[in-house]
């Protein structure tokens, strides 16, 4: 074991998801010569049915492209499924990309190649930083979905919280307040990302798409929509 890398609970697993076989080897080798315990799968439907079995991983390192499958569409669903922290390891240099997978859900990203010092150390400070166990969901009855800005959450009717990430809270909220009227994308845009530039078109669009896939595991599907050469427009939630 590297005495300069602080050791980690010898508990504590990594779910590593990477579908290179040498990189697999490499990486699960690193993380073992520093006490971690490392499960591996090569593919999203090993991922899946990885994470459905007992007793689950403490972190997942998941490669951003696994195959066909590009992780980042697929994270706000998967940061429903788990609380465990989630660290991307990616080859693509695209800072906009990597902005917009924190926003979607990751906790970090990690561009490829990444010495396994360095590696261990990110895990390292993710794990240190495991948050408490979230609390049950509130049983009284609330009369409908509400969006409470001050907290940044959408509350469900039965007064559980949708997980959103920042900027996805920061677009509904957007839209919401103004319910059937179009937003212009750059107006959106400059809303949710604080900044001005043509790249952040693009990854509205990105994130617009992550949204609805929320919003549809929810039950919520026609809530945003998209208004043509326009921007988008709130529809408004289901009443009851």
């Amino acid at each position: 074991m590297d005495p300069d890398v602080p050791e980690i609970d010898a508990a504590a697993t990594v779910l590593l998801a990477e579908d290179d076989p040498e990189l697999t080897a490499e990486l699960t080798e690193a993380l073992r010569s520093h006490g971690l315990a490392c499960d591996a799968v090569a593919d999203w439907a090993g991922l899946l049915t990885r994470l459905a079995a007992p007793p689950p991983p403490d972190i997942l390192l998941l490669d951003q492209r696994l195959g066909p499958v590009d992780v980042l569409v697929h994270l706000p669903a998967l940061r429903r499924r788990v609380p465990q922290p989630i660290v991307i390891l990616t080859g693509n240099p695209r800072e906009i990309d990597r902005s917009l997978g924190l926003e979607l859900g990751a906790d970090d990203f990690l561009l490829k190649p990444i010495g396994g010092r360095e590696l261990v150390a990110r895990l390292r400070a993710r794990l240190r930083g495991r948050p408490a166990p979230p609390p049950p969901p509130i049983a009284a009855a609330l009369p409908g979905w509400r969006l409470l800005e001050a907290d940044g959450v959408l509350l469900r009717p039965d007064g559980g919280a949708v997980p959103l990430g920042a900027a996805e809270f920061a677009f509904l909220r957007v839209l919401a307040a103004r319910p059937g009227a179009p937003v212009p994308r750059a107006e959106l845009a400059r809303a949710v990302f604080q900044r001005r530039r043509e790249a952040d078109l693009r990854a509205l669009d990105s994130l617009a798409y992550a949204l609805r896939r929320t919003l549809e595991a929810e039950g919520l599907a026609g809530c945003i929509l998209t208004i043509r050469n326009r921007g988008y427009a709130f529809a408004g939630f289901p009443r009851g």
